[in-house]
């Protein structure tokens, strides 16, 4: 007969699984999934992957891309793997907070985790986040053995599965300092044994290399311009992404703001989590059953592991913020995924503290209940973001030689994949940086007999619409489709550019359609061939 806790743990594990395999293909891939697959398919071209922008965080590519090569690239396929590795976060979730905590810890920190909406949203894309979580959690379940007990092979694993990490993300050294740290304020003798000093040296040697060649790409290949200055409120907006999504839920932060009046239960998860997680500061007393419940010994007593998890969420905010402050702002909430783990482990030492069964089944069935609301909105979000619809438009209006227009230039990829009857083929020649043509990037250029062109980021309307080139080809075409992401940031002028050159060069706007937000679709038509 299964053990109680291992049939909760099945449970939670179903529910997990539920969650995130429901409404898996119900928004499209968006621009930062489809420049993962982009990217993926320029590993073998090392000069032009290396200045790819996704060659800072490279942990995650080859990942994606074995994974293509064996299931293919439609939107369920390639989402399905963070989903997978979304579910496998829940077992080391257990393990570790099992580990540090009490098997109860671990249960509710994994029931925490299983019912996120911040995990589940990034469990369903196409990006290194869900990859990222493992990583933690598999970096860190690694210190604490290491820690209690010392193997050869419990070194070698830790540094390797830190290093490529802080490959997946470039955060991870954050967890590598937070251990470093940790270790030197309770247990500096720990810093003399032969293995851990090795260890380090270890992740030194490969790590400067690596953030070397990271920070000395160029300002092309390392854009951070579209993030900005953090103020005080992004620290609030950041608790509440990981309590219940935040307010800009249903897309994870990327579109519009969601009502609050359809989060006004789930926004008060962030007050009760605030106030569990300061009871079980206050109060860390978990079950006695176990055998890590009450133990002194060794370097995990009660209060070196809250400072271990306080430790893990402040360090990585505030580090953060200052250097986002002072210097370069790279202050992204979708960026603070890897404390989430600490987060819901500090609610869980709450709840459990709470000792008396009725009182943590009542305050679990209540975390549960104002979590339905923020999944009902994520699940049935009031607008959905859609590259579908955008493409379904323009595949039945679109003629030969027609003109595609796109700003920023780099939507094209998003347009391609989806416009391409075998989605990702075409990543083969078109990228963000354009079509290669004779080993060169081009922003405008002919495929399939339609005509692409495009404003990159920080680029001037000038540089295509006054080329002889775009001249040529307008003049051929019967309807230009222009494409406006008017999300991203320096766009907004080179819309308006845009619009006011066709309306002075004979063509006609003949009808603006807004399909979600994110993209707008501007659809001209030659004023001269125009069918009355």
């Amino acid at each position: 007969m299964l053990n109680n806790k291992v049939l909760l743990l099945v449970v939670i594990m179903v529910l997990g699984a539920v969650l995130r395999f429901a409404e898996l293909d119900l928004r499209s891939l968006w621009y930062d999934e489809v420049s993962k697959i982009s990217s993926a398919n320029l590993v073998r071209e090392l000069p032009d992957y290396v200045t790819h922008r996704h060659a800072k965080k490279p942990g995650f590519i080859p990942i994606i891309k074995i994974w293509m090569y064996f299931f293919g690239e439609t939107e369920i396929v390639v989402r399905s793997l963070s989903v997978l590795l979304g579910i496998c976060s829940l077992v080391l979730f257990y393990l570790l907070a099992s580990s540090l905590l009490s098997q109860s810890c671990g249960l509710v920190s994994s029931f925490l985790l299983a019912i996120s909406p911040f995990h589940i949203y990034y469990s369903q894309q196409v990006t290194e986040y869900s990859f990222s979580l493992v990583l933690v959690l598999l970096s860190t379940l690694l210190f604490v053995q290491l820690c209690k007990k010392e193997h050869a092979y419990l070194y070698c694993l830790y540094a390797l599965v830190s290093f490529y990490h802080c490959l997946t993300q470039l955060s991870g050294i954050f967890i590598i300092v937070i251990h470093c740290l940790w270790l030197y304020f309770i247990s500096r003798s720990f810093y003399r044994k032969k293995g851990w000093q090795l260890t380090l040296v270890s992740l030194v040697i490969f790590l400067i290399p690596f953030y070397t060649f990271v920070f000395l790409r160029g300002q092309e290949a390392n854009k951070v311009f579209w993030i900005e200055r953090p103020t005080v409120s992004v620290i609030l907006e950041t608790f509440k992404a990981l309590s219940y999504g935040g307010g800009q839920l249903a897309h994870g932060g990327v579109g519009f703001i969601v009502d609050k009046k359809l989060l006004n239960y789930a926004w008060w998860l962030t007050p009760l989590f605030s106030v569990l997680v300061l009871f079980g500061l206050g109060f860390f007393n978990v079950s006695k059953k176990t055998s890590h419940d009450t133990t002194e010994e060794g370097l995990f007593t009660r209060k070196s592991i809250s400072i271990l998890l306080v430790m893990w969420v402040v360090v990585p905010l505030l580090i953060n913020f200052v250097f986002s402050l002072l210097i370069i702002p790279i202050y992204v909430v979708r960026y603070f995924m890897n404390i989430l783990p600490a987060y819901l482990m500090l609610i869980a030492i709450g709840v459990v503290s709470c000792k008396k069964k009725f009182v943590i089944t009542t305050v679990i069935s209540l975390i549960f209940v104002l979590n339905v609301q923020a999944l009902y909105v994520y699940y049935q979000p009031p607008e959905i973001a859609s590259w579908r619809e955008i493409v379904k438009r323009i595949r039945e209006e679109i003629l030969p030689h027609d003109i595609v227009y796109f700003v920023p230039s780099e939507q094209i990829i998003t347009f391609t994949y989806y416009f391409s009857e075998n989605p990702g083929q075409t990543f083969r020649t078109v990228d963000i940086k354009g079509k290669r043509i004779n080993g060169e990037w081009h922003k405008l250029f002919e495929e399939d007999r339609y005509i692409y062109a495009g404003i990159p980021l920080r680029h001037d309307t000038a540089s295509i619409l006054t080329s002889n080139q775009f001249k040529e080809y307008e003049q051929q075409a019967e309807r230009i489709f222009f494409v406006a992401s008017p999300y991203w940031p320096g766009v907004d002028d080179n819309v308006s550019r845009t619009r006011e050159y066709f309306a002075n060069n004979g063509w006609q706007e003949e009808e603006y359609w807004y399909p979600y937000p994110g993209v707008q679709l501007y659809i001209y038509t030659n004023r001269n061939t125009r069918i009355l």
